[in-house]
C-alpha cells in the first residue's frame, strides 16, 4: 500500500523525468506502464492533464512487472557487489547505487544483441546512426584517489608551501566522462572535480585520516631524522667545552697585614 507521503515524492519523480527526457532529447511520453501503485489520484489526474495514457498491470500479477522487478533487483545486486569490493561504508549507498546504474547502462547484454542501453538508446536518437560509450574514463571502482583542493586549483595561498594540495580520496562516481565523485574520508563529504590522480591498486582500508594530521606527523618524523652538518655539530662541541660559568670573586683581606697606616710620600 503506497502511503500519501511515497505518491507525492513518485509524482515529483516523475515530473522531473518527464520534463527532463522531454527538454534534453525532445521526446514525448505518450504511455507509461506500471503496477497499481503508481495507479493513484493525484497521479492518474496530473498523467491525464499532460495526454499521457497510464496501463496498469493485471493485479497480484507479477510476471507481468518481471521485467522491471528484475533490473531493480539487479541494480541491488551489483550495487552491495560493488560496495563490498571497494570496502565502502553503508552510508555511500545513493552514490554506489547511482554509479551500478551508470556502469549497467554501459554495460552490453545478450538480450540486446550485445548492444548495450546507451547504444541502443543513442543510436536510436542519432536515426540508426551507431552511437557507443566511451569506456576510457572507467577506473577501478572505489579506488584512491587524489583530488587537487579548491585553494590549489584557484592559486590560493600560493605562500604556504606546506599546506595539502590535494585531498586523499576515494572513486564513488561519475558525472560525465571527464568529471569524477569523489569520496573524501576525513571531510565525509563527496565532491565533483575533473583535477584528480587514481591509485587503481589501493583501496579504502576503513581508516578516516585527516590529511593536515598525517602532514604534520610525517614533518615531525623527517625532523627528528635530520643530522646537523659535521662542522656545525664539531663547533657546538667546542662551545660547551669553553663555556665557564662567571662568578665574581672577592678578595679576602690578609689577616698577616699589619693594620699600620700607609705613611704619606
Amino acid at each position: 500500500m503506497t502511503t500519501h507521503g511515497e505518491e507525492k515524492e513518485t509524482l515529483r519523480v516523475l515530473k522531473d523525468f518527464i520534463l527532463w527526457i522531454r527538454l534534453r532529447y525532445n521526446l514525448k511520453v505518450n504511455t507509461i506502464r506500471s503496477d497499481n501503485e503508481l495507479g493513484r489520484k493525484k497521479t492518474l489526474k496530473w498523467l491525464r492533464s499532460q495526454g499521457i495514457t497510464f496501463e496498469p498491470s493485471a493485479p497480484n500479477t507479477q510476471a507481468q512487472n518481471g521485467t522491471a522487478e528484475r533490473s531493480g533487483g539487479v541494480i541491488i545486486e551489483k550495487a552491495r557487489a560493488m560496495r563490498i569490493a571497494a570496502n565502502l561504508p553503508h552510508d555511500l549507498w545513493n552514490e554506489i547505487v547511482n554509479c551500478a546504474v551508470y556502469l549497467r547502462d554501459r554495460t552490453p547484454r545478450e538480450s540486446n544483441g550485445w548492444k548495450s542501453p546507451y547504444e541502443r538508446f543513442h543510436t536510436f536518437l542519432a536515426n540508426g546512426r551507431s552511437r557507443r560509450p566511451q569506456l576510457a574514463h572507467l577506473k577501478a571502482y572505489g579506488c584512491r584517489a587524489y583530488a587537487m583542493t579548491s585553494d590549489a586549483q584557484l592559486k590560493k595561498k600560493r605562500l604556504n608551501k606546506l599546506d595539502p594540495r590535494a585531498h586523499i580520496g576515494y572513486l564513488v562516481g561519475y558525472d560525465s566522462t571527464n568529471i569524477y565523485r569523489i569520496w573524501i574520508p576525513h571531510k565525509g563529504i563527496v565532491i565533483s572535480t575533473r583535477d584528480v590522480i587514481f591509485n587503481e591498486k589501493t583501496f579504502f582500508d576503513g581508516k578516516r585520516i585527516d590529511l593536515t594530521e598525517d602532514l604534520h606527523a610525517e614533518l615531525d618524523t623527517l625532523i627528528e631524522r635530520i643530522q646537523l652538518p659535521d662542522t656545525q655539530t664539531k663547533n657546538e662541541v667546542l662551545l660547551e667545552d669553553d663555556e665557564e660559568v662567571f662568578e665574581p670573586s672577592i678578595q679576602e683581606e690578609d689577616d698577616d697585614v699589619d693594620d699600620e697606616p700607609v705613611s704619606n710620600l
